[in-house]
């Protein structure tokens, strides 16, 4: 009897053990698959590649050499937005109208981006206002920046490389996301 009932509780207990065992293999993974789900969901829309730094020269009639900075304030499907501070120098280059002197100074920028896609390969359209002053006239300047671009620019940070055409300049960028 002694030998029956040890087997019974063998039994009992191999019985529980391979019941237990898909449940704890695959009755899991759809908890891990919904984690996963919604850890991936916050990286996209909050709190991945939040924030970019770069510096970004443009030539033409006008001109600007300036430190950016841009955080998004928003992420869709395929475009996010960011607003972007920067200050630097700029002004307009003379000669080209007819003042026949440059007007230009330090100052900074406001400006809103639109950025589209969401792998490394971006087009931007930017539009904002750089406000100068002009030092030697005491007076201030304001022009306008109206772009569009290519940006490269991986989904989880890292470098940035910027080109742009405006209708007054062409741009370039080299920069970091975080």
């Amino acid at each position: 009897m002694a030998y029956s009932l040890s087997a019974y509780f063998i039994m009992k207990k191999l019985f529980t053990v391979l019941m237990l065992i898909p449940i704890l293999l695959f009755g899991q993974n759809e908890l891990y698959t919904k984690i996963d789900s919604a850890k991936n969901i916050l990286l996209k829309h909050c709190c991945n590649n939040k924030n970019n730094i770069y510096a970004e020269a443009h030539l033409g009639l006008f001109y600007q050499v300036v430190m950016n900075y841009e955080t998004r304030i928003y992420s869709g499907e395929r475009i996010s937005w960011y607003s972007r501070l920067g200050g630097g120098i700029g002004g307009i280059f003379g000669e080209i109208i007819e003042w026949k002197k440059n007007t230009g100074g330090w100052g900074g920028l406001g400006a809103i981006t639109m950025l589209t896609g969401k792998k490394n390969h971006h087009i931007e359209l930017n539009v904002g206002a750089f406000i100068g002053d002009e030092g030697r006239y005491d007076a201030r300047f304001i022009f306008p920046i109206f772009n569009i671009g290519y940006r490269y620019q991986k989904p989880n940070g890292g470098f940035i490389f910027r080109l742009n055409q405006g209708a007054e300049s062409l741009g370039i960028s080299f920069g970091y996301a975080f």
